[in-house]
């Protein structure tokens, strides 16, 4: 008689248990495997999405306060009693940035860029307030801060890995939401200074 007809009902189902659960122990540790993966690169986009969009506000409100100065330091004394909100929104803002990269621990590289774009904002905005800039300078300063600030945004996507998610339609809606929008509005926000400055002076050039 073969040992399969001495084992008991009992004994032959444990035997076919431990032969299934040998089977399926590879497969399920990869999908397991591979859904713990997915869930801490999702974790790790959501700390960094924070920051990233707390950085393109600062970047929306800058767009504001420069068109702003533009027509202030062009004349428009209407637009010159906005400022100052835009201003004081636009701190705020910066603020919240500082709070945001502590929380999601920035990279320094980052973080050195940011406090360095701190730096700029201040003698910008004192040099505004004393109507001290040009036009064309005010708008150009904030141009060039705003670029620098959309950098610290780009370093914070790939450091966040928020730029190469494998997923195609998250991966379109990130780059739609943190990378194609700023831009665009970017382009738009520099039409709107140049304007207003043109605006309040009453003249366009050739």
């Amino acid at each position: 008689m073969s040992i399969l007809h001495r084992l008991g009902l009992l004994q032959k189902f444990m035997i076919l248990g431990t032969i299934g659960l040998m089977m399926s122990a590879l497969p399920t540790y990869l999908y397991v495997s591979d859904s713990l993966r997915s869930i801490a690169a999702a974790r790790h986009e959501s700390v960094g999405a924070v920051p990233a969009l707390v950085v393109n506000k600062v970047v929306q409100l800058m767009q504001v306060h420069r068109g702003l100065s533009a027509g202030m330091l062009g004349g428009d004394e209407a637009l010159a009693a906005r400022r100052p909100a835009a201003r004081d929104a636009l701190e705020k803002a910066m603020a919240e940035v500082a709070a945001s990269f502590a929380a999601a621990q920035v990279p320094a590289a980052q973080n050195s860029a940011w406090t360095q774009a701190q730096q700029t904002w201040k003698t910008l905005e004192q040099a505004v307030a004393a109507r001290s800039l040009q036009t064309a300078q005010s708008t150009a300063q904030h141009t060039q801060l705003i670029a620098s600030i959309m950098l610290i945004n780009e370093g914070l996507l790939h450091a966040y890995d928020l730029q190469t998610d494998p997923d195609t339609d998250t991966n379109a809606l990130i780059q739609a939401s943190l990378v194609h929008a700023p831009m665009l509005g970017e382009k738009l926000g520099v039409l709107r200074a140049q304007g207003s400055g043109f605006l309040g002076r009453g003249e366009l050039p050739p």
